[in-house]
């Protein structure tokens, strides 16, 4: 008759086979990729994008902006005496015609400062907008703001 052992030795082959037939019974995996649609099928709608395929930019450049920046800030009275280095980070979306909206303060100083930096921005000229598929998209951008003045004496 049957041991331990051989009674042990059947459930394991048993156990095994059904495994294996479990196993066999799965359709094949396909390792075809699939192919995206052509640019022209996809609409791009009004959401926001954070890694476009081109980032959005100045109109005339970086250096130009921060020209335009610089030459349009106005300090604070407090500022002259008191002397500043410091930078107001403002998050902003830059829109599919180049205008920015939606202003909020990432990293102020104080509510002077971050509101004259957000003026500032308002009031800049257009950007060049991000792109998505060569399409004009939506862009959640940050724009460093520096306040650099020396204190009198």
């Amino acid at each position: 008759m049957f041991t331990k052992n051989h009674l042990s030795f059947a459930l394991l082959i048993i156990f095994t086979m059904i495994g294996t037939l479990k196993s066999i019974a799965q359709p094949p995996i396909s390792t075809k990729k699939a192919t995206p649609p052509p640019p022209s099928n996809v609409k791009l709608d009004n959401r926001i994008f954070l890694l476009p395929d081109e980032n959005a930019t100045p109109k005339n450049g970086e250096k130009a902006f921060y020209k335009y920046i610089n030459k349009n800030l106005k300090y604070p009275d407090s500022a002259h005496q008191t002397g500043i280095n410091d930078t107001v980070i403002v998050q902003c979306v830059v829109e599919k015609d180049g205008t920015l909206s939606d202003f909020r303060v990432e990293k102020g100083i104080n509510k002077e400062y971050n509101e004259e930096a957000i003026r500032v921005l308002k009031s800049s000229p257009r950007w060049n907008p991000a792109k998505q598929l060569k399409k004009p998209i939506r862009y959640l951008a940050s724009i460093a703001i520096f306040f650099k003045l020396e204190k009198k004496k």
